[in-house]
């Protein structure tokens, strides 16, 4: 009998121990939630006149317009174009405003800068190669930090017998590039204010 109840009060011990010990640990914290766009002072964004550095004049404005789009889906909303404009001065090109002075004009939180690098198409026989070359820049213009700086290629390639389809296939192919370009670079670019899909997988901003 005594054994018996020795073992009883071991056992006892032994779960009063265990308890006490989990009850003294230390409780792991959920991890903390990546900052937002409110968190980081970004709701508004005006997306600046391309710095345009190809010899085409026209597809620059093709490519801001993608950029815009892409920020409208991800619940940006769009500041008019000639709102913006309106508010560089004449002679003047965009990057030459510092992203307070634009902010504050444009009355936005953060100001990108599109940047065009290359539009160029080569032709070989039956064969037209294209590649197009952007990259975009956005800074915080209250505080003047970067908060993405990211460039994306895209390499196209068309088949066709004349070099006049070459060129009208080529041409197509070039507001679907700019699409392309404006979704990778934005791709982990937090949601905006006014987003109304799904929450993305992952939300973080993208330090450069």
């Amino acid at each position: 009998m005594m054994g018996s109840k020795k073992i009883v009060v071991l056992t006892l011990f032994f779960l009063f121990a265990i308890l006490a010990a989990g009850g003294c640990s230390k409780k792991v914290q959920p991890a903390a939630a990546p900052p937002g766009p409110e968190k980081a002072g970004v709701r508004t964004i005006a997306v600046m006149p391309v710095e345009n550095k190809t010899d085409d004049k026209v597809v620059a404005s093709y490519f801001r317009e993608a950029v815009a789009n892409e920020l409208y889906m991800k619940g940006y909303p769009k500041v008019p174009f000639t709102f913006i404009d309106n508010k560089v001065p004449p002679g003047k090109q965009a990057k030459e405003l510092s992203p307070k002075t634009a902010g504050e004009s444009i009355g936005v939180d953060a100001v990108l800068y599109p940047v065009l690098e290359e539009v160029k198409t080569s032709y070989r026989m039956v064969r037209a190669s294209t590649t197009v070359s952007a990259a975009l820049v956005l800074v915080n213009a209250k505080t003047g930090e970067t908060l993405l700086k990211k460039g994306h290629k895209v390499s196209i390639a068309n088949y066709d017998l004349t070099k006049r389809r070459l060129q009208m296939k080529s041409c197509q192919e070039l507001e679907p590039a700019f699409q392309e370009i404006a979704q990778s670079v934005l791709k982990t670019f937090p949601d905006g204010p006014e987003y109304m899909g799904k929450p993305p997988v992952k939300n973080t901003w993208e330090w450069f």
